[in-house]
C-alpha cells in the first residue's frame, strides 16, 4: 500500500484525491464561498434569470464587476479578465513585448516569483534577478511582525547596475508568495516606485494575495491604523503600472486578471494597442474571446463581485490570518523550523532533514513522507524553485541554496476547522522524536528543470525505499497516539 500510494505521489500534482485527507497544496480555487456569497448569488439569480449562460455579448455582471475591482484596487484601471492568474501573466507579458515595452533578454528585478511567474517570465525569454530579504524561522521570530517580503532596495540597485541597462520590470509580489508569504510594506513599495520613475521601469504588482498584505499593513505599519483595508489596497496598486490578479485565491472559484494602469507615463500611447493584443491573445491561446466577458459566465462575475467584498472585510481576513498564526503556535510548541504567511504555513524542511544532502529534495521527502502517513499535501516552495542550478552532463548541481528549502501548506478559505489542521502539530511532534533526523537519503528528482512549471511535471523516486517507509510508520504511530490521547 505504502509503496504504491509513494509511487502514485511521484508527482505531488497527480496524488489521487480519495488518498488526501488534507489539503493543503493551495488555496487557489479551493476555497468554499462564504454564507453572505451564497446569499449574493441566490438574490441576483432571482433578479437576473439570465446569468447562467456564456454568450459572445457583455453579461449584465460585466459593468458591476469592473466597478467592484476599481472601488477596491483603483479607478484608473482598464481590467481584462483570464481564465485564471497563471493566463494573465502569460497574455501580459506577450503584450508588453508584442507592444514594443520591453523585449527579450531584458530583466525583471523581484522580490522572489512563483514557479508559474517565474516559468512564464522565462518563456518570454525574459531573466530574473532576485532582490528579496530572504526570510528564515530564525529571522521570523527575532521580528514576527516585520514586513521580511519586502524588495531589498541594495540588492536591487545593485541588479540593476548589473543588467547594463536592460533591466525594464520590477516585480513586487504581495505577499512574498515563493519565501515565506511574508508582507510588503507601503514604505518599501514607494521606494521601489521611487526608484523605478526616473529610471523608466515598469512596476508589476502581483497582487494575488493584496489584501491579506493590505491587512497586515493596517496593523503592524504606522500611520496605517485608522486607514480601510481596501484604501490601502488602493494605495498599494497605485504604485503599479499592471498588475496582475488571482480570484481564485480570493472568495472565488474562477478567473483572474491583468489590469492595466492608464495613467502610467511609460504606458502612454500604448494601452489601446494593449487592449487589442490582450483580447487577441487571450481569444488565441484560451478561446476566450472579448474583454466584455473572456469566456466568463455571468454567475462567474458574480462570485468575483462578492468575493472582492468579503476580501476587504477585516474580520474575515483575521479569520485567515489568525488560522495560519493558531497553527503555527500548534507546531511551535514542538519544532522551531517553521514561519506563518498571511495565507500559509512553511516549514524549512532543510532545517527538519537535515541529514539528507539539499541535492536529494528535502522539502519533496518532507511532502512525500507526510502525505504517506497522514494523508496531508503541500507544495515544496524551496531549493528546487528558488536555488541556482547548473547543469554538468545530465546531473543538475545546486551552486546557491534558496534562503531556506521551504514546505508551504496553504490554507484555503473557509475550508477546514482546527480538528484536521491538527495534523500539522503531529508533523512538529514528529520532528521532535526525530524521525526525520533518522533521513539520511531522501529522494531523487526526475526529469528536472529550473525554469518554471517545475511543480506540475515533477517526478521524484525514493533513494532508499525501507528507510522512508520506516518514516511513514513512526509519524502514523505518533499519529495514533496524539488521537488515542485527546480522544481519551
Amino acid at each position: 500500500m505504502i509503496e504504491a500510494l509513494l509511487l502514485k505521489t511521484g508527482c505531488p500534482f497527480n496524488a489521487e484525491a480519495i488518498n488526501v485527507l488534507v489539503n493543503l497544496l493551495t488555496d487557489s480555487g479551493t476555497s468554499q464561498l462564504t454564507p453572505r456569497q451564497e446569499a449574493f448569488k441566490k438574490q441576483w439569480q432571482s433578479l437576473v434569470a439570465d446569468e447562467y449562460t456564456v454568450a459572445y455579448n457583455r453579461p449584465a455582471t460585466r459593468d458591476p464587476l469592473d466597478f467592484v475591482f476599481q472601488t477596491m484596487l483603483g479607478e484608473q484601471f482598464d481590467f481584462y479578465l483570464t481564465p485564471q492568474c497563471r493566463g494573465a501573466e502569460f497574455v501580459g507579458l506577450k503584450s508588453l513585448l508584442a507592444n514594443g515595452v520591453i523585449e527579450a533578454e531584458d530583466w525583471v528585478l523581484t522580490n522572489h516569483p512563483f514557479d508559474t511567474t517565474k516559468g512564464h517570465i522565462l518563456l518570454a525569454l525574459l531573466n530574473i534577478a532576485i532582490c528579496g530579504e530572504n526570510i528564515t524561522p530564525e529571522r521570523y521570530e527575532k521580528d514576527p511582525d516585520g514586513f521580511h517580503g519586502n524588495i531589498n532596495m541594495e540588492k536591487l540597485a545593485e541588479n540593476y547596475e548589473k543588467s547594463g541597462g536592460r533591466s525594464k520590470i520590477i516585480l513586487a509580489t504581495v505577499t512574498d508568495n515563493a519565501d515565506g508569504g511574508q508582507p510588503v510594506s507601503m514604505e518599501n513599495l514607494r521606494k521601489v516606485s521611487e526608484f523605478a520613475r526616473p529610471r523608466g521601469l515598469l512596476v508589476w504588482l502581483d497582487s494575488c494575495r493584496i489584501f491579506e498584505n493590505a491587512m497586515l499593513i493596517k496593523l503592524h505599519e504606522p500611520g496605517y491604523q485608522d486607514k480601510t483595508v481596501h484604501e490601502i489596497a488602493k494605495e498599494m496598486a497605485s504604485y503599479a503600472d499592471f498588475g496582475t490578479i488571482s480570484f481564485k485565491k480570493i472568495y472565488s472559484h474562477e478567473g483572474g486578471g491583468f489590469f492595466v494602469n492608464r495613467n502610467s507615463e511609460l504606458l502612454a500611447g500604448k494601452i489601446e494597442a494593449m487592449g487589442r493584443s490582450l483580447q487577441e491573445y487571450i481569444t488565441i491561446y484560451f478561446g476566450c474571446g472579448f474583454k466584455s466577458y473572456s469566456g466568463k459566465s455571468g454567475m462567474a462575475m458574480v462570485e468575483m463581485m462578492s468575493g472582492l467584498f468579503e476580501a476587504v472585510d477585516p474580520e474575515i481576513l483575521m479569520k485567515r490570518i489568525g488560522q495560519v498564526k493558531g497553527a503555527y503556535k500548534a507546531v511551535h510548541r514542538h519544532s522551531n523550523s517553521w514561519l506563518p504567511g498571511a495565507h500559509a504555513l512553511y516549514a524549512a524542511a532543510d532545517k527538519i532533514l537535515y541529514n539528507v544532502p539539499r541535492e536529494n529534495c528535502r522539502a519533496e521527502t518532507f511532502q512525500m513522507v507526510n502525505f504517506a502517513a497522514l494523508g496531508m499535501l503541500g507544495c515544496a516552495l524551496g531549493d528546487r524553485l528558488n536555488g541556482k542550478w547548473e547543469k554538468d552532463g545530465q546531473l543538475w548541481t545546486l551552486k546557491v541554496p534558496a534562503s531556506a528549502d521551504w514546505m508551504r501548506y496553504a490554507f484555503p478559505r473557509e475550508r477546514y476547522i482546527g480538528a484536521k489542521l491538527a495534523l500539522i502539530e503531529i508533523v512538529g511532534i514528529a520532528e521532535k522524536e526525530g524521525v526525520y533526523s533518522q533521513i539520511k537519503d531522501g529522494f531523487e528528482a526526475l526529469d528536472f528543470n529550473p525554469f518554471g512549471f517545475w511543480h506540475f511535471g515533477s517526478r521524484f523516486k525514493a533513494i532508499s525505499p525501507a528507510e522512508i517507509q520506516k518514516a511513514i510508520l513512526w509519524i502514523y504511530d505518533i499519529a495514533v497516539a496524539y488521537l488515542k490521547e485527546r480522544m481519551g
